[in-house]
């Protein structure tokens, strides 16, 4: 699954950890749900090119603000960059763990969750953001977005495509509610009482539980046949 590169793995443990929060402020293209991306500026790394509104949190006591967990970062973040002002929901999936390398040694690791956020505001430009858009999933590829590749020998995407994917995922209609079976409580990767969205069926599905029902969303994914993930709860759909 596209997960698999950036789950925890057992020698991150101990090593230097940053943490990140990064926005999916939902919006709609063409009558078609879509994701708020905004291109960096000049400044720093990956200059010009578009990621999610967000960024690290801040731990260092001697700032000016510090962030007393991801949320608020990203709220913070989304005000900074693209002038939102958000309410942040749902965390979206299990975190992402990017290992960082300095001449082949692990130095340290960057982990990043995406929230589907709430705002009355529309995004604009900023200092950080040098332009902002709303993509879908059928123009997203023509955006240079940081981190698409994470090698460029490799077809695997990178994480913040990855995000951006999963924020369009849950924005589209769930293609099942109903009562959790036994076969789907089985195929869950954390706790399904969350209200958070849970990976289904080894990560082909979100699913996410609400109103004492649970429902299940299709995980978009360009590489993959059809543009998504196909796992063994299509018979589903029809249901």
């Amino acid at each position: 699954m596209i997960y698999d590169q950036y789950k925890w793995k057992p020698e991150y443990e101990g090593m230097p950890c940053t943490y990140g929060g990064f926005a999916i402020i939902p919006g709609v293209v063409e009558d078609r749900p879509a994701v708020c991306i905004k291109q960096r500026n000049g400044q720093g790394s990956s200059r010009y090119l578009f990621d999610l509104p967000g960024g690290g949190m801040r731990t260092d006591p001697s700032a000016d603000a510090v962030d007393p967990n991801l949320a608020c970062a990203t709220e913070r973040e989304a005000m900074e960059e693209v002038k939102c002002r958000v309410t942040v929901g749902p965390a979206i999936g299990p975190p992402l763990y990017l290992p960082i390398k300095k001449d082949d040694r692990l130095v340290k690791v960057d982990c990043a969750q995406a929230f589907l956020v709430e705002t009355r505001d529309s995004p604009t430009t900023s200092e950080e953001a040098l332009s902002v858009a709303f993509v879908n999933q059928h123009s997203f590829a023509g955006f240079s977005v940081v981190g698409r590749k994470a090698d460029p020998a490799s077809p695997v995407f990178g994480r913040t495509p990855i995000m951006i994917f999963d924020g369009l995922s849950i924005l589209q209609q769930p293609f099942w509610t109903g009562y959790l079976t036994d076969q789907i409580s089985q195929s869950i990767s954390g706790d399904h009482r969350t209200s958070d969205f849970v990976l289904v069926d080894g990560g082909a599905y979100f699913g996410r539980t609400r109103d004492n029902q649970f429902s299940l969303y299709y995980r978009l994914n360009p590489d993959q046949p059809g543009g998504r993930f196909y796992g063994a709860f299509e018979h589903l759909a029809n249901a």
